[in-house]
């Protein structure tokens, strides 16, 4: 897909649109600034009821947690080198019910991926669904979704102030720029690939029982 719109002059861009959620860019930006200094942990859980057979046979890992995925290489900016990969299927034998990606980037740096879909959760997909602690060597920030955030940095830890959005809106506002202004998309055509690879290193790692690493796979599994 990317070297046929590379080879047609097309604009490519990814619908990951976690970077669009106000609680998730303040993240970002305080990230940025060396609020915590240098992260090197990233931990994300995604808990929710079982959304049904549809999104059950797209499996828990594709469908919501390749975000999180995303979101660990957007938050500690060093590229992953191995994935090790646990799956639970409980509902049924071709569901991921439960699962947990521990992926070990660039620069000695990791980052944790839980994801569970399961029946009589409360619904709360979308909403509060998502839970994240980054870890840096001069403090940590707490969030949930949508707008909790917490930053210790000093002996108190401090509330952070999210502003109302609309994710979608943004998201839908970048792809128009990108189609009618000529403006490159803020999440890149590598950025789905590489979420892509670490997606298909836990399904290998899963099969085979171990860690797996990012550059043994081919171009043909992906």
């Amino acid at each position: 897909m990317i070297n046929a719109c590379e080879h047609s002059g097309v604009q490519l861009g990814i619908g990951f649109k976690l970077r669009f959620e106000g609680v998730f860019k303040r993240t970002k930006e305080l990230l940025d600034r060396g609020m915590i200094g240098d992260p090197f942990f990233a931990y994300f859980s995604r808990p929710q009821a079982f959304p049904g057979r549809w999104y059950g046979e797209v499996r828990c890992i594709r469908d919501s947690a390749v975000h999180e995925i995303d979101l660990a290489y957007w938050f500690l900016q060093e590229e992953p080198v191995s994935v090790f990969a646990k799956l639970q299927r409980l509902l049924d034998i071709r569901l991921d019910d439960r699962v947990c990606l521990l992926t070990e980037h660039e620069g000695k740096k990791f980052s944790v991926v839980q994801g569970s879909w399961s029946v009589g959760f409360p619904k709360i997909a979308g909403i509060h669904d998502a839970l994240f602690h980054i870890i840096g060597d001069r403090g940590f920030i707490v969030g949930k979704r949508p707008h909790t955030l917490l930053i210790c940095n000093s002996e108190e830890p401090e509330h952070v102030p999210i502003e109302p959005g609309k994710p979608f809106q943004l998201e839908l506002g970048a792809l128009v720029d990108t189609v009618t202004r000529g403006i490159k998309p803020p999440v890149k055509r590598e950025d789905g690939l590489r979420a892509l690879r670490v997606v298909f290193a836990a399904y290998e790692s899963i099969t085979d029982g171990e860690p797996v690493l990012i550059s043994s796979l081919t171009q043909r599994s992906l």
